[in-house]
């Protein structure tokens, strides 16, 4: 089976987009055309920079709350 290799991920916010996008339709960066990922890896990497996300947001919370007696 040959990689669909329709989409386009953002470097900078880990969007998705379609690939003949120039721009991210998230955060309006400019896409690098040689970034094709198939439908696969663009899940993958949606689901790892969310992961990063919640982390990053859990670690600041325990931070704030830890340091704002």
């Amino acid at each position: 089976m040959e990689a669909n290799t329709d989409f386009v991920g953002c470097s900078i916010c880990g969007a998705v987009n379609k690939n003949g996008n120039r721009y991210c339709h998230n955060c309006l960066s400019r896409l690098d055309p040689s970034g094709n990922l198939s439908m696969a890896e663009a899940v993958s990497l949606q689901a790892s920079i969310a992961k990063k996300k919640r982390l990053r947001r859990l670690l600041k919370l325990a931070f704030y709350r830890l340091f704002s007696l």
